[in-house]
């Protein structure tokens, strides 16, 4: 009988907010499955002890891991790993071992265009890759993927409480959590008011914008402090350098990818704004928990359009994915649908009688 077993994927404590996304999967995948061993990222602050234990432990556990995998075992891992390149071909050779689940964060290739082909390579080693929605799999599989896929749609944002909602009302208070000093649209922002108010939360904001009256730097918290904090009418996911639209190597990322902004705000339970290009859009609009837009010159407008019974719906809808959210069900649903995967194609292999005994047809 197969085993299903995954391997942890362990930060130091000073990593910024960034792992929450990781360690939510962790959680998720140790209610049901079981941890085989785990491997290590290097600390924000490094030296020569740090990078010796780091190279240490995890090649010593990446050769046990290999020898544990039984051949008819499900591995689970994470990518790409936070040092994905400083653990090279030892990491790469487990992507070869039979029945290997990839959980895809980022493709790395296409969100900093470095070039796909290398990646592509490597994702086709598993037998299955669960990826962040359909666009991104029909632009994969565009460029050459070719082993199986699943869609996870919606990443989870796991909470032990539930945020209340009474800090958001309608309006035109935008909020809009992460790091500020990359978001340079911001910078417009905080030149031209939009006819919007801006509650900002995270670190990088530039001293001009704390100078600007429509702006309100909110603080910064820890992923799981933050959903409680958030107070506004609608939450933005964009990116880039313009008003009119995401623009740039993130810009173009938001077509297919599905940022951990959205699942932060279905948690919080906070309605949306994003960009009408965004894969994430088909979300925002067939769930109906906030609107789209092709420029944030046209935010204000559309909240004059709508009122506070259309807006309450939108806090109604997100209500029902707030709870899912908070407890991993979309990755648990994915995860189960790989696994179920790969093991309806082992019962599907027939047995043929072959010069008097037997052969085993598979691929």
């Amino acid at each position: 009988m197969s085993r299903v077993v995954y391997i942890r994927e362990k930060a130091p404590n000073q990593q910024h907010g960034g792992n929450k996304g990781v360690e939510d999967i962790n959680t998720v995948l140790g209610k049901k499955y079981d941890e085989i061993s785990e491997l290590y990222t290097l600390p924000g602050r490094r030296h020569l002890f740090d990078y010796a234990r780091f190279f240490t432990r995890n090649w010593s556990n990446l050769n046990t891991i290999r020898k544990s995998v039984k051949n008819d075992d499900i591995l689970i891992i994470q990518y790409p790993h936070y040092n994905f390149h400083a653990l090279g071909e030892k990491l790469i050779d487990l992507f070869r071992i039979k029945n290997t689940i990839l959980l895809v964060h980022d493709v790395d290739s296409v969100r900093y265009q470095t070039g796909i082909d290398e990646e592509i390579k490597l994702l086709n080693l598993a037998k299955v890759v669960l990826l962040h929605n359909q666009k991104m799999s029909d632009y994969l599989v565009k460029h050459g993927l070719k082993t199986k896929t699943v869609n996870v749609n919606i990443f989870d944002y796991l909470l032990y409480n539930t945020p209340s909602q009474e800090s958001f009302s309608f309006g035109k208070q935008i909020v809009f959590a992460g790091n500020l000093g990359k978001s340079h649209f911001l910078n417009l922002m905080g030149q031209d008011s939009l006819g919007l108010s801006l509650s900002l939360f995270g670190p990088g904001l530039s001293e001009e914008m704390k100078e600007s009256s429509h702006v309100h730097w909110m603080g910064s918290y820890s992923p799981d402090e933050i959903p409680f904090k958030l107070k506004g009418s609608f939450g933005l996911v964009w990116d880039g350098t313009s008003l009119d639209e995401c623009d740039g190597l993130m810009g173009r990322y938001m077509k297919i990818n599905f940022p951990h902004k959205l699942a932060l705000y279905i948690a919080a339970g906070i309605p949306v704004v994003t960009w009408s290009q965004a894969a994430i859009a088909d979300i925002v609009k067939t769930y109906k928990i906030g609107f789209v837009v092709d420029s944030l010159r046209e935010v204000s407008n559309y909240i004059d359009s709508i009122n506070e019974k259309e807006y309450a719906e939108y806090k109604k809808n997100i209500l029902k994915l707030q709870k899912k959210v908070m407890s991993g069900y979309f990755t648990a649903l994915a995860f189960e649908k790989a696994v179920t995967m790969i093991l309806d194609f082992h019962h599907a292999v027939k047995w043929v009688p072959y010069m008097g005994s037997v052969k085993v047809l598979s691929r």
